[in-house]
């Protein structure tokens, strides 16, 4: 489903097609808002479609690094302090404790625990970095989809989950036009409780799969 397709999905479910209630810039928001909205639930379910990578070179004395421009949230950071050693797992932490590390035992950053915390759009490591190491830094997280603007652009939401975006988009345009969007939100969820059980359903039944074959390789 193209832009232009949920466009007019969108007018014909508002029952405004010649646009008297509001504009195409306003449709076009809502749009983009209900892919975001798609794009964040279904995080929540599973990482396969959004998820992506990026190694960051450090720098010695620097602890704080650019993100990913397309990074809209993080899952994972891994860190070596070294350029011989293993990549650490980082524990998350508050930029608010930032200033405790030294005087808090739990907050007390080494080689093997280090931490990260986000600020904007910086990605801050402990203990701070004492050389420079090539590919010091390895993120994992979840890409922010690129907004959908042209007629033939298509949305990265799986083909199957799109008619999502277009009802997310009547739901915040519901009130505008007097509609109520207490029943299109029910639906809206419920699609979602529906999408949750098919991917738990086939993750025990892959987890089950790969336990048969250890089994018979044992």
């Amino acid at each position: 489903m193209n832009f232009k397709e949920m466009f007019s999905d969108l007018q014909s479910r508002l029952g405004d097609i010649g646009q008297v209630q509001y504009t195409t810039a306003e449709l076009k928001q809502w749009l983009n808002a209900g892919q975001q909205d798609v794009a964040n639930r279904l995080d929540n379910i599973t990482s396969r479609w959004f998820g992506a990578t990026a190694e960051i070179d450090t720098e010695m004395g620097k602890d704080e690094y650019d993100l990913p421009t397309d990074a809209r949230r993080i899952r994972a950071v891994a860190y070596k302090t070294e350029a011989e050693g293993p990549l650490a797992q980082c524990m998350a932490m508050d930029i608010i404790n930032r200033g405790a590390t030294l005087n808090n035992a739990f907050y007390t950053p080494s080689a093997t625990q280090p931490f990260w915390y986000q600020w904007g759009n910086k990605l801050g490591v402990l203990p701070v970095p004492t050389g420079a190491v090539t590919k010091g830094i390895k993120v994992w997280y979840f890409k922010r989809l690129p907004l959908l603007a042209g007629d033939t652009d298509e949305s990265e939401i799986p083909l199957e989950y799109q008619n999502l975006i277009v009802l997310r988009a009547h739901i915040i345009a519901a009130p505008k036009f007097g509609q109520d969007p207490t029943m299109l939100a029910n639906m809206y969820n419920a699609e979602f409780e529906a999408i949750r059980a098919i991917w738990t359903s086939n993750l025990e039944i892959e987890l089950a799969g790969q336990k048969k074959l250890g089994g018979i390789g044992a």
